[in-house]
């Protein structure tokens, strides 16, 4: 059983990670970790080796363990996949979401709003992961959800910058309104079109303005 503790070192690495704040090639050492988060090394060494089966670090020539680098090959490839799985879970969710799951949506495309209004780039940018898992959680199919979360989270790093490009923030947001519309009205396969269209634009976005450069 995983404690506490490393659960919560875990989280908070992987976060790091993701989020850019360890770049890309960095090296971390189990002291480095260990003074860092005012542990001792036991748990960093096995938090390495949770992050190291989860594809987050891995070990160069010289065994020192790196930050994992997502390459530009890396980022199309898992866009291309959420192109075409992201549609699907949208069509699924219209089919078979509740009104408690609708609620969440507008609930939460409502906050975009309000953050959007207030210029509050990095919180809307986060109410964007949370609609997309709403969706995921909706769709009912449990395989489907687990892989879009692992690519929605692998994502997350150039996710964040791509809504620092102009203009791209207003419409990702509008973008929500018309996926949540039709699965509101139950309409499935507009909301796997709106949703395709979401996602192939997003990385459109990231191309342009050389999110993967």
């Amino acid at each position: 059983m995983v404690s506490n503790l490393i659960n919560q070192l875990y989280n908070e690495m992987e976060n790091r990670i993701l989020n850019g704040d360890y770049k890309q090639d960095e090296i971390l050492t189990e002291q480095k970790i260990a003074d860092e988060f005012h542990v001792s090394r036991t748990p960093v060494r096995e938090v390495f080796q949770l992050l190291l089966a989860n594809g987050l670090i891995d070990t160069n020539d010289k065994k020192e363990v790196r930050v994992q680098t997502f390459s530009q090959k890396d980022m199309l490839d898992i866009y291309d996949l959420r192109i075409q799985m992201e549609g699907r879970s949208a069509k699924l969710c219209a089919e078979n979401c509740t009104d408690e799951v609708i609620d969440k949506l507008q609930e939460t495309i409502l906050l975009q709003e309000l953050y959007l209004s207030k210029g509050n780039v990095k919180h809307v940018w986060e109410l964007d992961e949370q609609f997309h898992s709403i969706i995921h959680g909706a769709c009912m199919n449990r395989l489907l959800k687990k892989m879009l979360d692992d690519f929605l989270h692998y994502t997350k790093f150039v996710r964040r910058h791509s809504y620092d490009s102009a203009g791209r923030c207003e419409k990702s947001v509008l973008e929500h309104k018309e996926i949540f519309t039709a699965i509101k009205d139950r309409d499935a396969a507009k909301a796997q079109v709106c949703m395709t269209q979401h996602v192939q634009n997003a990385r459109e976005n990231l191309i342009v303005n050389g999110f993967f450069e």
